[in-house]
């Protein structure tokens, strides 16, 4: 797998910075980055010896992108290993849980609305909170409109 060894381990590292902003664990970033630079799947076993990783890392690692949306597993006949690659379409998911999250957000808010007076100052800032949110969530819906479905 020569497009394997050629992924830059620079990017891979700053993929794992990146997804760890998102509260990823290191090692999850770095598969992520490591699927991100290459064209074809890549083994249970690859990603192991890629990335210098155990093989319990890989399988928690895995899980963990697999239930956020931003990984797939998947096998090959006659062929008893897993393959992972980007979920497809990619961010779909993640965009999706975005977006419930504003919203349930804003339910919540609003049912604050029926609590006793808290105060002018506290509900201008859960007004100001729910219109940010409102704002998010507006813009998330389009984005999801625009992407394409496969």
């Amino acid at each position: 797998m020569a497009d394997l060894e050629a992924a830059p381990s620079h990017l891979i590292a700053r993929c794992a910075e990146l997804a760890a902003t998102e509260r990823f664990p290191t090692i999850a970033g770095r598969i992520l980055g490591l699927l991100l630079l290459t064209e074809d799947p890549i083994s249970f076993d690859d990603l192991s010896q890629r990335l210098k990783i155990s093989r319990g890392a890989v399988s928690s690692h895995t899980r963990l992108l697999e239930a956020a949306g931003r990984i797939e597993r998947f096998t090959v006949p006659d062929d008893r290993r897993d393959y992972f690659r980007l979920a497809e379409p990619l961010g779909r998911a993640e965009l999706e849980r975005q977006i419930e999250r504003l919203q349930d957000w804003r339910r919540l808010l609003h049912e604050m609305r029926d609590l006793p007076d808290g105060g002018a100052s506290v509900d201008r800032r859960r007004e100001a909170l729910d219109a940010t949110y409102a704002l998010w969530l507006s813009s998330l819906e389009t984005a999801a409109r625009q992407l394409p479905d496969s």
